[in-house]
C-alpha cells in the first residue's frame, strides 16, 4: 500500500510539472519584452521599415472612423485566437497601436506570450496620432484573401500568416507525453497488484 501512496504523489507531481510546462507553451508566461515608443517614433519607424506590420487592436467601428494606412485589425481579446492572421516570422517588426495606449500594452504582452520578438507598442495610440496631425484613413477592414495591400508595400498573405497546425504542433507533444506517463503509471500500479496477489 505504502508503495502504490509513493506511485501516486511521484504521478501527481509529474502531472502537475507537465501542465505549467503546456501553459508556458502555449503562451500564458511572457517569453520576451516589448517597447514602448512614441508616436513620432511610431511615424518614423512606418517610413523607414518596409517589412513592418501595423497591428490596430481596437474595435471594428474604432476603426472604420480613422486608422492607420495599411493597419491590419484584430481586436485585442482576438489575438490569440487569430494567431493565424500574423507574421509567420516572429523577429519581423511590429507595431501595435489603439485608443489612447491601454489595449496595446495588453497586445504586446500577448505577443510577447507568442513568441514576437520585435514589438512596439505605440503610446497614446491613435488618439495621439491625429493630434500630431499625421495622416490617416477611414472605412471599414477588409479582411484580405489573397494579398495584404498597403500604401507602403504588398505582400502575399501566405507567406505572411502561421497556419493552424503550427500552433496546434506546439501543445501535442506535451499532452501526449502526459496520456503516456499516465498510462505507464497504470501499468506500473498493475504490476504491483498481480505481484501482491501473487504473494498471497
Amino acid at each position: 500500500m505504502t508503495k502504490n501512496w509513493v506511485l501516486v504523489c511521484i504521478f501527481f507531481i509529474i502531472f502537475l510539472s507537465l501542465s505549467y510546462g503546456c501553459y508556458s507553451v502555449t503562451g500564458i508566461i511572457s517569453k520576451g519584452s516589448y517597447v514602448t515608443i512614441s508616436v513620432s517614433e511610431a511615424k518614423d519607424l512606418i517610413e523607414s521599415n518596409d517589412e513592418l506590420f501595423i497591428l490596430d487592436v481596437r474595435e471594428p467601428w474604432e476603426f472604420e472612423d480613422g486608422h492607420i494606412s495599411g493597419a491590419y485589425l484584430i481586436p485585442v481579446n482576438d489575438i490569440s485566437a487569430r494567431e493565424n492572421e500574423l507574421p509567420k516570422n516572429k523577429s519581423k517588426p511590429i507595431l501595435v497601436y489603439c485608443r489612447s495606449g491601454g489595449r496595446s500594452v495588453t497586445a504586446s504582452n500577448t505577443l510577447d506570450s507568442l513568441g514576437y520578438t520585435q514589438v512596439n507598442n505605440m503610446d497614446s495610440g491613435f488618439n495621439a496620432w491625429k493630434n500630431a496631425g499625421y495622416p490617416y484613413e477611414t472605412g471599414p477592414f477588409i479582411k484580405p484573401t489573397i494579398t495584404i495591400t498597403s500604401s507602403r508595400n504588398t505582400t502575399q498573405l501566405s507567406s505572411e500568416v502561421t497556419s493552424s497546425s503550427s500552433k496546434q504542433s506546439i501543445n501535442t507533444p506535451s499532452f501526449e507525453l502526459t496520456l503516456g506517463l499516465i498510462s505507464l503509471f497504470f501499468v506500473i500500479l498493475k504490476k504491483q497488484q498481480n505481484k501482491r496477489k501473487e504473494f498471497f
